[in-house]
């Protein structure tokens, strides 16, 4: 894509409704009685995270730079800002779960998908999952996120999106640990689902990652 383009559309790439319920259904949500909470850090018009929040039973919390995008955003969340989201604040270790589908770009610091992926960690509680998206070639050049992934998160699920997938992106699914470690195997494993471009993102999960129950 175009990086004027890009700029232009500060980052915002809606997730295609093609892929709504593909994503669903690779999660659970943690009962009727949860007041657990997920958040969407760059959340543009919050469709598809009002569309999560309410498959899977949790209270939304928002966060999008745009000024009009972020209206629509707040009508649909349970919190929202309106703000930059590497400048936003929040609690560690606050929520269940975080969907996050970072711009496709480069500030004069670095990615901001791996800006993004930093930026929010801690804002997961540790059993906690993140559901991140971002084009598979960036991963394969940025082996730093790889190896953030590994570090801090386990139980590694990783898709490629079937068409349409105008972007190429993957949608990879963790599990937050309760401290970092190492694991050349598992960053072996997530290459060869990059490289092969054979694990398509499927239409139904017999077994479903679930979101645990944070009352905070």
């Amino acid at each position: 894509m175009g990086r004027l383009r890009n700029i232009a559309n500060a980052g915002f790439y809606p997730w295609l409704e093609d892929h709504f319920e593909r994503v669903a259904e690779q999660l659970a949500g943690p009962g009727d009685d949860s007041r657990s909470w997920m958040l969407d850090p760059c959340a543009g018009e919050g469709a598809f995270a009002r569309f999560l929040a309410d498959r899977l039973g949790l209270k939304l919390a928002t966060v999008e730079i745009n000024r009009d995008r972020g209206e629509r955003c707040r009508a649909l969340s349970n919190h929202h800002v309106t703000s930059d989201a590497l400048q936003a604040e929040y609690g560690h270790n606050q929520f269940a779960f975080i969907w996050s589908n970072p711009p496709v770009m480069t500030d004069a610091a670095a990615r901001m998908e791996w800006r993004f992926l930093r930026r929010y960690r801690d804002a997961l509680a540790p059993g906690g999952i993140l559901a991140y998206t971002i084009p598979g070639r960036t991963m394969l050049r940025d082996k730093a996120i790889l190896a953030h992934l590994v570090r801090f998160y386990r139980d590694h699920r990783l898709f490629w999106l079937p068409e349409p997938n105008p972007s190429g992106q993957i949608l990879y699914l963790g599990v937050r640990r309760e401290r970092k470690t190492e694991s050349t195997q598992a960053a072996a494993d997530l290459i060869n689902v990059l490289t092969s471009r054979t694990h398509l993102l499927p239409e139904a999960c017999i077994d479903p990652m679930v979101i645990p129950s944070l009352p905070r």
